[in-house]
């Protein structure tokens, strides 16, 4: 996004916008680059908590799962908490281990009712599509639909939601959301 290397450009030294940089290059394919630019950062700043966050979305895109794990676990530890909570059932589904991806779906909910405040709808699909849980995917997705989520926001363009595209019901969800065709 030009966007953003221009922002790098301007401010090459703050670590949000790098992190912001290293965001896109991932969003791109661009792994390779976005692991050198995210690696970067937290040479600078090792405390920092979102660059934890995006080295953990790197290595989870080249399906170094341990490495992920360790990162978003860094993550949530610097302050990131519910954030990387949810990106850590995620690797676990996607890495195979389905009793610990179950386990942080019930956590999440046990939270959500103790604190009267709703886990994301659109949260919880992505965990059950990363569990290859299609059903319960496009059930949460229709309930985030409902609740405005912002994780529809990139739903169009988000390679997460890549198995769903073939789907009837999700071409019926994007065209409610109007989204060009």
């Amino acid at each position: 996004d030009r966007e953003v290397q221009r922002a790098a450009d301007l401010d090459p030294f703050s670590p949000i916008i790098r992190a912001a940089l290293a965001g896109d290059l991932l969003q791109s394919g661009r792994f390779d680059e976005a692991l050198a630019e995210i690696r970067k950062v937290l040479e600078t700043d090792p405390n920092f908590a979102k660059g934890h966050l995006e080295l953990a979305s790197v290595y989870e895109r080249k399906k170094m799962y341990s490495e992920a794990i360790a990162e978003f676990k860094k993550a949530r530890d610097l302050g990131l908490n519910y954030e990387a909570t949810v990106d850590l059932a995620i690797v676990y589904a996607e890495s195979g281990d389905r009793a610990r991806a179950e386990k942080i779906i019930r956590e999440l909910e046990r939270g959500a009712r103790r604190t009267n405040q709703p886990v994301p709808a659109g949260d919880i699909a992505l965990i059950y599509l990363a569990l290859g849980d299609r059903e319960q995917a496009l059930a949460g997705l229709e309930k985030a639909f409902e609740q405005h989520d912002q994780d529809l926001l990139d739903i169009k363009v988000s390679p997460a939601f890549d198995p769903l595209r073939s789907d009837p019901r999700f071409q019926a969800l994007l065209r409610r959301m109007n989204f060009p065709a």
